[in-house]
């Protein structure tokens, strides 16, 4: 999410990952606020862990999703005032 403007006071952020974008395997979840490449106001690391497992997707035949890699995408955040 770009800021066109300084914005005060709490936020709630919210976004969705979409079902197929991560490949199969265990997760952790880190949150940033930063400026892209300048500066990282705040970084909590490991908020939550997230276990995706392959149910029958066109991977499963290859029983090894390591080579793949992982996906990393901008996704489509929103950002609310919190009452």
């Amino acid at each position: 999410m770009l800021l066109d403007e300084a914005q005060l006071g709490a936020r709630k952020a919210t976004v969705t990952i979409p079902g197929m974008f991560l490949m199969p395997g265990n997760y952790l979840i880190n949150i940033a606020l930063h400026e892209s490449f300048v500066r990282i106001f705040d970084l909590r690391g490991a908020v939550f862990r997230v276990s995706i497992e392959d149910t029958g997707t066109i991977f499963t035949k290859f029983n090894s999703h390591h080579f793949f890699g992982v996906v990393m995408k901008p996704l489509v955040w929103s950002c609310v005032p919190v009452d």
